[in-house]
């Protein structure tokens, strides 16, 4: 198998990443006492951008990963995420998927 770009190497053997999680989103409509910590029962909204997302996208299937994660708190609850999930398209050979 050849990289567009050559994996880390140790030990002389080749290392691939296989796999990307991204969180996207730091925000949700529930309060499930297994999943993210929260301050003072909210959530800390902070967000990735779509643009941001795309890049992480972009970068990973240049790489060659295998399947990008995007999860956060609710990746639906994502102001852009119908932008994120337009550019999942344009992937050549990384999977996507979600953590709702």
């Amino acid at each position: 198998m050849k990289f567009r770009t050559p994996p880390l190497i140790l030990d002389k053997d080749p290392v691939q990443t296989i796999s990307v999680v991204a969180d996207v989103i730091n925000n949700c409509n529930h309060a499930c006492t297994y999943c993210h910590p929260m301050e003072d029962g909210k959530w800390g909204g902070e967000l990735l951008y779509a643009d941001q997302v795309g890049d992480v996208l972009r970068a990973s299937d240049e790489a060659g990963v295998l399947e990008v994660l995007l999860t956060g708190g609710e990746i639906t609850m994502h102001p852009e995420f119908d932008g994120i999930m337009d550019q999942t398209r344009d992937l050549e050979r990384t999977a996507v998927a979600m953590v709702t």
